[in-house]
């Protein structure tokens, strides 16, 4: 028992060292939001305000459709030696997002109210990554195989996930300063997780050809269907405004999840003996039990002659770790009948955030009579709680704050607007290996100890931004 209970757990706790996009303010939505790093996000009164704040729809002047998208973007997170000495798990992407398709309508015979509507692209994470090491090293017992092995190893990660929400809003205008709103949305997540290792030794023994090796493989996937609710207020004076957005916790109304996983060793070493291993569980139809946090957001804007300047926060409550999928208890370890640890024991997915705040400030300056600057910066602070580990396997732990900076300007003309910038992104952290594949040992896993790691994040985008004016 001693011997499967030592695999599991260093098979499973190489699972939970996981890149993921832990933050809550990657993206920005709405043409001049997103040059503006968000600092306008509470205080708008254009389109944006649909995902933004829905009390600023009332106090919108016009009418309009908008379509604001990161034309072209790439993005690389690294993690250097993450894999081993020299052996960096890095991931790089191209990317188009994120995307918003909304919409303002005010009815002639209720001008006091505004209906919108709008879709956008919250979540697009994807991380994919591979490092393999094909050499001569002295990894097995000397009592067992004398001098350089041939060795092979690999170990792969993906993680991609998606998030859209869509909805609609009601502003009611209170006077010519003041407005409410409530806004409804539907938010499709959607997560696909796996985590691949493979080591192969080639054992120097006599008269026979003798091999040990490890395979581990763990699969993920979910969705999780759930409606989200915002509350918003808005003032806005002559030079002045300021609004205030709750967004409620989310509510689930449809869930799924399947996971699968397998290990297997072959002629694996256990200190007096070595053994074969065998552990394979595949279960769908599992309940995903995905959550969203309270928030509520504050923010300011200040007109001067020719210029504006914005600042927002957003406070996100933490939640206490829980488990997000349970497996049910099916037999795990092979031959099955023993009693030894089951799905349930050993493949429990937790989660768990801390709490979050995070600050923008922008600046809008017109330099021209149909042509404004716009400038922003904000931070983007990690949920990640490591504490939630002691429930189950993470799907998250790269805890890297970080910073957004984006530049651009805007066009105006009577029907429409157009905005067009750049954004760029950075963010690191010290973090602990995946693996250690460059200096193995005779363990289950044929891995050496993991030791200290660096994980850095960049990121690039072109923004380009439409807005069309309806009247």
């Amino acid at each position: 028992m001693k011997n499967v209970v030592l695999v599991l757990y260093l098979a499973f706790s190489s699972v939970s060292i996981v890149a993921q996009d832990t933050h809550y303010w990657t993206h920005q939505f709405g043409a001049t939001s997103t040059l503006l790093s968000g600092a306008n996000a509470t205080v708008v009164t254009d389109n944006s305000a649909t995902i933004n704040n829905p009390g600023g729809l009332a106090l919108a002047k016009q009418s309009s459709i908008s379509i604001t998208t990161n034309a072209y973007g790439i993005d690389k997170g690294n993690f250097i030696d993450g894999a081993g000495v020299g052996y960096n798990m890095q991931s790089v992407g191209f990317n188009s997002i994120p995307l918003i398709l909304s919409g303002i309508y005010r009815p002639k015979k209720f001008p006091k109210w505004t209906l919108g509507y709008v879709m956008v692209d919250k979540v697009r994470y994807n991380f994919n990554a591979t490092q393999r090491f094909d050499g001569i090293l002295n990894v097995l017992d000397d009592a067992y195989s004398v001098g350089d092995e041939e060795y092979v190893a690999q170990v792969d990660i993906k993680n991609n996930i998606s998030e859209i929400w869509a909805g609609v809003c009601v502003s009611y205008r209170i006077n010519e300063h003041w407005a409410i709103g409530l806004g409804n949305y539907g938010g499709y997540r959607e997560q696909q997780f796996s985590y691949g290792h493979v080591a192969r030794v080639i054992a120097n023994t006599t008269g026979t050809f003798e091999t040990v090796s490890s395979d581990f493989l763990y699969n993920i996937s979910y969705v999780n269907v759930r409606n989200i609710v915002k509350l918003g207020l808005s003032a806005n004076f002559d030079d002045f405004s300021a609004g205030l957005t709750v967004t409620l916790p989310g509510l689930t109304a449809y869930s799924n999840a399947t996971l699968n996983s397998d290990l297997t060793g072959n002629n694996i070493n256990y200190g007096t003996f070595r053994e074969d291993f065998i552990a394979n569980d595949r279960q769908k139809n599992l309940k995903a039990k995905y959550r969203s946090p309270f928030s509520v957001s504050l923010g300011l804007g200040k007109e001067f002659a020719k210029s504006k300047v914005y600042l927002t926060t957003e406070y996100f409550s933490g939640m206490n770790s829980y488990v997000m999928v349970e497996p049910r208890p099916n037999d795990f370890v092979r031959p099955s009948g023993f009693g030894f640890e089951n799905s349930r024991d050993i493949l429990l997915v937790a989660d768990g955030r801390r709490p979050v705040m995070n600050i923008a400030v922008g600046y809008q300056a017109q330099v021209h009579e149909k042509i404004w600057i716009l400038a922003g910066l904000r931070n983007d602070n990690t949920y990640f709680d490591e504490t939630a580990e002691d429930k189950g396997i993470l799907l998250a732990i790269t805890d890297a704050n970080l910073y957004h900076g984006s530049l651009g300007a805007m066009i105006k003309r009577p029907k429409e607007d157009l905005c067009i910038g750049v954004k760029a992104s950075y963010g690191r952290s010290n973090t602990i290996q995946f693996e250690n594949i460059s200096e193995p040992i005779d363990d289950p896993l044929l891995t050496g100890e993991t030791s200290d790691a660096v994980y850095k994040y960049m990121g690039i985008s072109l923004i380009i931004g439409y807005v069309h004016y309806l009247n």
